[in-house]
């Protein structure tokens, strides 16, 4: 490696083990994708298997935002079309969609089934396509005749069935901020050595005289 890397002019200087700061440009250039692909997966509640439409959807969402490194902050899909990125097909990675069975597809004598099947938004093809996971015949298809229920997102059950409902509940309270699984209780009061729910702020003077009263 070394030869060829003199051979074209290339000074090869390694690093040291195990010092991830000595490179660190390399390092953030795969820290952020995979970051934001974890989060889509999380937030989605969908397996870890998809973490390849996730850091693809990483990599389009980049793409069409500004970047500090580009001339007056454009996109890089700006500085690689020459022209305005459009956002409009751009919806929550994984939000569920229902996408419409055309009547050619529909099966003899089924006048009265369903016309339309449940799925996953996963990739933004273009402006007027999506490409979606289908829940009930579990492959990838694209289209563009469905209707997006965007911030809405599937169970994990959908796609495990094996999961129960109680170990999910769990999770999703794991999920959560502390502040939001925390109770503040009202403050008590002593009345005739009984603990009474009061909205007064007890004080230890009050007490002494109320104890002194009821005596």
């Amino acid at each position: 490696m070394v030869e060829i890397l003199n051979t074209g002019g290339t000074t090869h200087i390694p690093s040291p083990l195990y010092s991830h700061e000595s490179n660190g440009l390399a390092e953030r250039q795969n820290r952020t994708p995979k970051d934001t692909a974890r989060t889509l997966l999380r937030q989605a509640n969908i397996p870890s298997s998809f973490w390849t439409k996730a850091i693809k959807a990483t990599g389009d969402i980049r793409n069409h935002l500004p970047h500090s490194s580009l001339p007056s902050g454009i996109s890089p899909h700006k500085a690689f079309f020459n022209e305005k990125p459009s956002l409009d097909c751009f919806c929550f990675f994984s939000s569920i969609t229902y996408i419409h069975i055309s009547a050619e597809c529909h099966p003899p004598q089924s006048t009265w089934n369903a016309r339309a099947t449940k799925g996953v938004i996963v990739e933004y093809p273009s402006s007027t396509l999506y490409k979606y996971y289908d829940l009930q015949c579990h492959k990838f298809y694209r289209k563009h005749n469905l209707t997006i229920h965007e911030n809405e997102f599937v169970a994990p059950q959908d796609f495990d069935p094996k999961i129960s409902i109680s170990s999910s509940i769990v999770s999703d309270l794991t999920r959560k901020p502390l502040y939001e699984i925390i109770v503040v209780q009202k403050s008590l009061k002593i009345v005739n050595s009984a603990l009474k729910q009061t909205d007064e702020k007890p004080t230890y003077r009050n007490a002494i005289i109320k104890y002194n009263k009821d005596k």
